[in-house]
């Protein structure tokens, strides 16, 4: 006999599995936890073997499963820019979790719905989940139920009220493109990297600029202005090669130039001086010109003795190599909101 197999009818038209016989001739289903809540009937038969004919109890075991009551709990995530409900209907069970749709409400009228995750079993309880997005709901205060309809295991239950105040906002990001690398002399592009996303009713202007703290380099933003604050911008950041600075010259010859000027004037005259004496003396002549003949040198040896030196060579001009940030601010009236990006220079 062992071997043999016995079948369990439900007479509400739902099969209730069946078990083997051992060698007792008794047989034993598995916890039937799949059966669904409401009234049942439950029957046997016995479809024989080679040694034995079928037989069938047509007596059935009546019995009736409920519903399990269900408690349903709402909370939110919240920022200033994004708003998550989220939903879990708990019950005491170790069947599947209960399924069907959450309904959001408000004030008496429905803002949206959302179907249950189901869940499995756990330490003889069982939860199904729901989320729902509300970051596009109108700036206003709100008093949220999540109501959970229920099914044919599960009972239906409410949250209670969860009380939130939007505010119209915006948000800026970028798109994916985060750093960017670059010569010195190159434009880095970050191409329609960013983004602009209105929350909760926002509708006016946002004016967006950029700024970079690298030496010799500026940034900018097309378009700089972006209505209903739900856009694409493209950012350019542009840099300066670097080259030392050409023309000028070093000390000794700044020295010699300053004190050219002063010492050639002084020598000219005593020339013109001594030369106006040979006209009136002429007997004199041979000496007066060797006078200014000394007083020439000794001028052009006080020039040339006015002093010498070096100094270092100026630093070159560009935009430094480094790695810098690069600050995009979306700025409207009261509200401002930055993303950052990266550039490096090399």
């Amino acid at each position: 006999m062992p071997g043999a197999y016995v079948n369990f009818y439900d007479t509400n038209g739902s099969g209730a599995g069946g078990a083997n016989l051992d060698q007792n001739g008794d047989a034993l289903t598995s916890a039937m936890t799949q059966i669904p809540a409401g009234s049942h009937s439950i029957t046997a038969a016995y479809y024989g073997d080679n040694s034995f004919s079928s037989s069938s109890n047509l007596t059935p075991i009546n019995f009736t499963i409920g519903q399990l009551a269900t408690t349903t709990a709402l909370t939110s995530q919240q920022t200033a820019q994004s708003l998550l409900l989220n939903v879990a209907v708990t019950a005491m069970g170790t069947g599947a979790g209960p399924s069907g749709v959450i309904a959001f409400s408000s004030g008496g009228s429905v803002l949206g719905t959302s179907a249950l995750a189901i869940g499995t079993p756990s330490n003889g309880m069982t939860q199904s989940t729901a989320t729902f997005d509300a970051s596009q709901f109108a700036a206003g205060q709100y008093s949220i139920t999540a109501s959970y309809g229920g099914d044919t295991n599960y009972t239906a239950s409410k949250s209670t009220v969860l009380t939130l105040n939007l505010t119209a906002d915006f948000a800026v990001s970028n798109r994916g493109i985060t750093a960017q690398t670059v010569a010195a002399g190159q434009t880095a592009s970050y191409i329609n990297d960013i983004g602009v996303s209105p929350f909760f009713g926002y509708s006016s202007m946002v004016t967006l600029t950029c700024s970079v703290p690298a030496a010799a380099t500026t940034c900018s933003v097309s378009p700089s202005t972006i209505m209903g604050a739900n856009g694409i911008a493209t950012v350019m950041v542009t840099t300066t090669s670097r080259t030392s600075v050409v023309g000028a010259l070093p000390t000794d010859l700044q020295r010699f130039g300053s004190g050219m000027g002063v010492n050639a004037v002084t020598v000219l005259f005593l020339v013109l001086g001594f030369a106006g004496l040979a006209r009136t003396r002429r007997s004199g002549l041979k000496g007066n010109l060797a006078m200014a003949s000394i007083l020439i040198l000794a001028g052009m040896q006080f020039v040339g003795c006015g002093g010498g030196g070096s100094s270092s060579p100026p630093p070159p001009v560009g935009t430094p190599a480094g790695t810098y940030t690069v600050t995009v601010t979306g700025a409207a009236t009261a509200i401002t909101h930055d993303t950052p990006l990266t550039l490096i220079v090399q």
